[in-house]
Order: C-alpha cells, then structure tokens, then sequence
C-alpha cells in the first residue's frame, strides 16, 4: 500500500527545478511511501515519466553482497582444486555434459547415470559416503569422477582430483621443498570437502630391501586413513583382490578402510580413447 505524499514534501523537487525545462518531465517525483513486502522497510515511491518506481535499496544491497560472497567463494573453490589437484591434460576438460553416451555399454550408461546421481545429491546420499569405480582403462571411469568433481565444486566446496601417479610423483618431489611440504598436501587431501583417488593402483610398489613395504604404500595407507567417514571418489583397474595383494601386508588395512561407507560401481566398455583415434576427454 503506498502512503501518498505531497509534492512539496518531497526532495525531489529542487532537483526537478535545476533541470532544463524541455528535461524536467524526466525527473522522479516522489509520491509517497510503501512498506517493502520482503524486509519491512519502508521505501519511497517515486513517478518518472508517467510510470511508478520503488526499490527498496535495503533488499538491494542484501542481494548484491549475496552475489559478492558467492563470488567469492567460487574464486576460491576454484582456486583451491587448481592448486592442489593433479589432473591428466586428457581430463581435464571431463564433465557430464560432454560425456558421449552413444555406443556405450549398458553398464557404462549405469554408471553415468549413478555418477550424476551421486554428484545431484551431494551430502544426501544415505547410508554411504563413497564410491569405488571398478573397470578397465578407457572406459570413463576418470571422466565421470572428474565430472563430479567439477560439479561439487560448482557448489563452491573445497574439491581434489588427484592421479595416483602424479600425487606420490609430487609429495616426492617436495622434499627439500620449504614452499610445499608433503605434510601441507597431505593436509590438504586431509580436510577437502571432496578427494577423487583417481587410478589407484596404477603407481609402482615394490618391497624395500628389507622386504617391507614401500614408501608407496605407506602413504596410500596414510590418505585412506584420512578421509574415512569423509566422501571419495576412488578409481581403479583392480579388483578388491588384486589390490590388497598388491600392497602386501598393508593391503587388508588399506581395502578395509576404503570400503567403509562405500558403494562399488562396476562397468566394461571398449577403450574408447583407442576407438575413437585420440586421448581426448569423451
């Protein structure tokens, strides 16, 4: 309901009077107040060349401080996965929108469809956190984990994509590294929102001399352990079996913590970077 107000109570006016007079139509005139349906505040009403204007400035800069802040905090969601994810070139542009469904297996098409649910319904899954995705090389399985990943972090969360090979090729190259220590990377995989493992198992482990376990697998030990209770994406050729035997003696601790809360998503499919002539993302 919008109060009328006499023209001559108006600020308006003086305004009006120091325009040119063929320019003085053009000016606001207010015309009285309303009380802001959203916020309660009472807002004037204003008449410019015929038509009625008000817009409560209260609302207005409530809006725009909510866009600053979403803002900033996809600057920063971006900025945190660029900095500490570690993403092949031939997967880096993976997302559902451009992952080709045509000619695909009836288990890869489940896949996608599970991968999208689970990305949609992120935090509300129920009764899982996790998923382990299970199958040969080049049938998606990187694609469709990257293309979670790139839509939690569209909900500005703190996001890792890291390829197994490359992240223990990075913690080893930090030693001696005073700007980038394996314990901030590890706290990092540690306290993100949301870890993609990608290609586990593909990384080389070998006994030491003295016949225990590499290096390797102690610290795949170690980010297993972190993120418990906490939600992954892990990829592998492997089957359960294989892994555990892989890293020997830590296999049994390593498979049983990575399964807690998590759902397998088993498919084949042909490697469709062969089928398709290229390494490009599908």
């Amino acid at each position: 309901m919008i109060k009328t107000q006499h023209p001559k109570q108006t600020n308006t006016r003086a305004f009006s009077n120091a325009l040119p007079k063929r320019l003085q139509h053009l000016a606001p005139e207010k015309i009285g107040v309303r009380q802001c349906e959203t916020c309660g505040n009472e807002v004037p009403v204003y008449m410019q060349n015929g038509k009625k204007h008000s817009r409560c400035i209260k609302c207005d800069n409530l809006a725009l401080e909510k866009e600053m802040i979403a803002f900033q905090e996809e600057t920063a969601a971006d900025a945190f996965f660029w900095n500490n994810s570690l993403v092949p070139p031939d997967t880096q542009k993976a997302t559902f929108g451009n992952f080709n469904v045509i000619g695909l297996t009836e288990s890869q098409i489940d896949a996608f469809n599970k991968l999208k649910w689970y990305a949609e319904k992120f935090g509300n899954w129920g009764g899982f956190d996790s998923l382990l995705l299970q199958g040969s090389y080049g049938i998606g399985k990187s694609h469709l984990s990257h293309s979670v990943a790139q839509h939690v972090k569209s909900l500005r969360k703190n996001v890792i994509f890291a390829n197994t090979k490359m992240l223990l090729r990075k913690i080893r190259n930090s030693y001696g590294n005073s700007k980038e220590t394996e314990e901030h990377i590890l706290k990092s995989i540690e306290s993100c929102d949301f870890l993609v493992l990608d290609d586990l198992g593909a990384e080389y482990v070998r006994k030491d001399s003295d016949g225990k376990e590499s290096w390797a697998t102690d610290l795949i030990l170690t980010i297993i352990e972190s993120r418990q209770d906490k939600p992954n994406i892990i990829t592998t050729n492997y089957n359960v079996e294989a892994l555990q035997q892989k890293y020997g003696v830590h296999g049994g601790r390593i498979i049983s913590r990575m399964m807690q809360g998590t759902k397998v998503v088993k498919f084949t499919g042909e490697d469709r970077r062969i089928k398709g002539g290229g390494n490009d993302a599908w």
